[in-house]
């Protein structure tokens, strides 16, 4: 069975909150052949990397200090241990942080994760 969290965390870092959207897209890597004027057919060709993408908010007196330390999180060059409230623990980069500000004390921001399936799989998740 796998661990899923009630609060998301990547490598060292843990959200104060879940981003109030978490989306988790798993595709199947699906290849078309062709007999010209005849038939197609699918091939499954294996599993995608697992991406988990979202938005949420910091917010309180001390949001800069929250997205300086998410972008610290972002920074890392290595894959971490990604654990979600959508998905069992996997490797993965954060590949992607935009943040929109609304003024005041709060800051809204996007994310992406894209899953190292290869160190997963070595990593027995």
């Amino acid at each position: 069975m796998e661990r899923i969290a009630a609060i998301m965390q990547f490598g060292d870092y843990q959200f104060r909150y879940n981003p109030a959207k978490i989306v988790l897209r798993q595709e199947k890597n699906i290849r078309l052949r062709s007999c010209p004027g005849r038939w197609q057919d699918a091939q499954n060709i294996g599993e995608n990397a697992r991406i988990i993408e979202g938005e949420g908010e910091l917010f309180g007196s001390d949001v800069s200090a929250q997205w300086e330390a998410l972008c610290q999180c972002y920074r890392a060059q290595d894959p971490g241990l990604l654990i979600s409230p959508v998905a069992g623990p996997m490797y993965a980069y954060f590949a992607y942080l935009e943040a929109v500000g609304q003024g005041g004390v709060t800051l809204r921001f996007s994310f992406r994760f894209i899953e190292d399936q290869q160190r997963t799989l070595e990593g027995g998740i």
